[in-house]
């Protein structure tokens, strides 16, 4: 049994971000608009719950700085 060295997960995801990259963001935002219990995402209000999070954490710093790491990792895609 040989093994491989490719690891499944980052290949999926990068055919997913290829497969976004080909899809007209007007016209998934339409798709996503009439989808039952689909929200956009309200950037204004994440950030405002993340800081009221932040305010009551006790690592607040530590948290936040992991936090910019993910939302900064490209494998995060988001």
């Amino acid at each position: 049994m040989s093994s491989d060295p490719r690891d499944p997960r980052k290949e999926l995801l990068a055919q997913m971000r290829a497969l976004r990259r080909n899809i007209d963001p007007a016209v998934l935002a339409r798709v996503l608009d009439g989808l039952p219990g689909w929200e956009r995402y309200d950037r204004e209000a994440a950030q405002t719950a993340v800081a009221l999070f932040l305010q009551n954490h006790r690592d607040s710093k530590s948290f936040l700085e992991g936090l910019r790491k993910t939302i900064d990792d490209p494998a995060c895609d988001g």
